[in-house]
């Protein structure tokens, strides 16, 4: 369970508003160590998370809550020199299966998030490879909370999905769920107090608040947003509620 210091991140969602594959260079953005380092007092960012895959669709939703809850962020980005200015957040410049620039990310930090995808072009094995340099980061660091972003259809959840999107997903995406439940091995025998989320595939549209939650990955196939996905995963490092489950997450 992560405590949380006072600050006015409510104040911020405008800054998230631009896609951060789209976002111009701040001209106040200055370069440190390999940090692209964002201004935040240090009462304001006590805390802070380490986001893997942060500038991704989900991942840039899972910052914009975490810094409206008053969460600082360090998040580790191939394309740090493009992001915009966001106080409290530290934009790493690196890649994810970088073990020296994943331990710069987790440094100072309490907790981490992985948020990847396996779109990537040229990145074939980055989900068990970046979490295994995740894991052994925190292990050295002594960080016991992760959360990791999976998928329905990973491991038992494939009994939810309709027959016809079992099939297309054994013979299109099949190295993608193979990474998945490979990375959700690594997960769940790493000893640490982890949580695996599995969205029922994402709706575009903004927050609704209103979404269910099942334990043990038993989640409906209701397609949830991304904002509501990344609502879930900011509350959960705060309660801890579903620590050592996997979750389902589905929209109403």
């Amino acid at each position: 369970m992560l405590a949380r210091t006072a600050g006015d991140g409510n104040q911020l969602h405008r800054l998230f508003c631009i896609s951060p594959c789209c976002a111009i260079v701040s001209a106040s953005l200055r370069l440190f160590g390999g940090i692209h380092v964002h201004d935040a007092t240090e009462e304001q960012r006590r805390v802070r998370i380490a986001v893997f895959g942060g500038t991704g669709s989900l991942g840039w939703q899972v910052v914009r809550y975490a810094v409206e809850a008053e969460y600082g962020c360090k998040v580790l980005s191939r394309r740090a020199d493009k992001m915009p200015e966001v106080p409290g957040v530290q934009f790493v410049q690196g890649d994810a299966q970088d073990g020296g620039k994943v331990m710069l990310t987790l440094t100072g930090c309490e907790a981490a998030v992985i948020a990847l995808g396996t779109n990537t072009k040229g990145q074939e094995g980055l989900l068990p490879t970046a979490t295994s340099l995740v894991l052994a980061g925190m292990r050295k660091l002594e960080i016991s909370r992760v959360i990791v972003v999976s998928r329905i259809g990973v491991g038992e959840s494939s009994s939810q999905l309709p027959l016809t999107a079992r099939v297309a997903g054994s013979i299109f995406k099949k190295k993608e769920f193979a990474e998945k439940e490979e990375q959700e091995r690594l997960i769940r025998e790493s000893g640490t107090e982890w949580t695996i989320v599995r969205p029922a595939g994402f709706l575009e549209g903004d927050a609704t608040g209103r979404y269910s939650v099942e334990s043990e990955g038993r989640g409906k196939t209701a397609k949830i947003t991304r904002e509501d996905t990344a609502d879930f995963i900011i509350r959960e490092l705060s309660a801890g509620e579903y620590s050592g489950q996997v979750v389902g997450l589905s929209g109403k």
